[in-house]
């Protein structure tokens, strides 16, 4: 909980100066890299890593049954988000904040060679499984 506190102030720094959605008009089709669920309790996150060897874009897609909220950080800004310091956020650390109010949201997101951690927040106010799949660049 504390995260997505923090998340939020850095969300709120980043809105206010602009941040893509990394929304896509375009389907998802492919195998995905990673395909999971998980079960979120109502104002609950899931913090789930990445790793990439190179870096590059990806296309994901997350599924819920209410709204829900994704930011994607780089390992930095993730040791930076569970600190006592959310100044040391850099926004270069976060690379895409959205809120859905549907069911579904498939963007892209360009990752840092490395670990980056994809932060679903539930923010229904009730349970929600929440599922997560991420695509290999097309």
């Amino acid at each position: 909980m504390r995260i997505a506190c923090l998340v939020v102030v850095g969300v709120l720094i980043l809105l206010s100066s602009g941040c893509g959605s990394g929304t896509s008009n375009s389907p998802i089709t492919g195998k995905p890299f990673l395909d999971e669920k998980k079960e979120l309790e109502p104002r609950q996150e899931w913090n789930r890593e990445v790793i990439s060897r190179s870096g590059g874009t990806i296309s994901f897609r997350v599924a819920s049954q209410g709204p829900f909220a994704v930011t994607v950080v780089t390992a930095k800004g993730y040791q930076a988000l569970k600190g006592d310091d959310p100044k040391a956020l850099d926004k270069a650390d976060v690379l895409l904040t959205v809120d859905s109010k549907g069911p579904t949201h498939e963007g892209k997101v360009t990752l840092p060679a490395g670990s980056s951690y994809f932060i679903i927040e539930n923010q229904a106010d009730k349970k929600a499984e929440v599922h997560l799949q991420c695509f290999p660049p097309s």
